[in-house]
């Protein structure tokens, strides 16, 4: 009868250890998980490359409205850079203008941001091509401090997370502009080769 008690004893110790085991084990796993996800949220990088998180900016449109970037959160966007006198930026406007009047503009916002120009001269750049999304003024050059193209125009497509998804400077077409914002759209990375301007 001792030894039926012992061997009752030493499996009830067995199964508390173990029990503790994989309860630790547990809390280890999802621990471990939930860093894993809080990381990849709230570590990412902010910066102009893709994958990261695009900075933050904000100006004031030709209306004197002010927009910034956390407003358009949730939807896709488009951030492109300009200037007015350069020629490869006036030949991409056309399309910009004529995509942007087909979007769906609950779901994705263009932004223009033009390279330190007059209030005046960037007025007579949206009567020409008769521009409806939001141009922003920047004279003073503070927003293309944080979105610094390395040539004219670059533009920047950020997605509803606000994480940059695609970046392409000179002049796009239409069929690219459609072509990225379709990919984007569907989660897919879009192909820098298929982008011709």
């Amino acid at each position: 009868m001792k030894n039926f008690w012992k061997l009752i004893i030493v499996m009830s110790v067995i199964g508390i250890m173990v029990g503790d085991v994989l309860i630790d084990y547990r809390a280890q796993v999802a621990a471990r998980s939930q860093g894993t996800l809080e990381s990849t949220q709230v570590d990412r990088n902010v910066g102009l490359a893709v994958g990261n998180k695009a900075p933050e900016f904000s100006g004031a449109t030709l209306d004197d409205r002010t927009i910034s970037l956390s407003d358009l959160s949730g939807k896709l966007v488009v951030v492109n850079v300009f200037g007015s006198w350069c020629g490869p930026c006036r030949v991409e406007t056309p399309h910009l203008v004529e995509i942007y009047n087909e979007i769906d503009r609950e779901q994705v916002e263009f932004v223009g941001i033009n390279l330190q120009e007059t209030r005046q001269a960037v007025t007579s750049f949206q009567e020409e091509f008769s521009i409806d999304y939001p141009l922003l003024l920047n004279e003073g050059g503070e927003i293309t401090n944080i979105y610094q193209p390395i040539g004219l125009p670059t533009t920047w497509f950020i997605d509803q997370e606000g994480i940059i998804r695609f970046t392409f400077t000179g002049p796009m077409t239409k069929e690219s502009l459609k072509v990225i914002l379709d990919d984007i759209a569907a989660g897919r990375e879009p192909d820098p080769f298929a982008v011709t301007g």
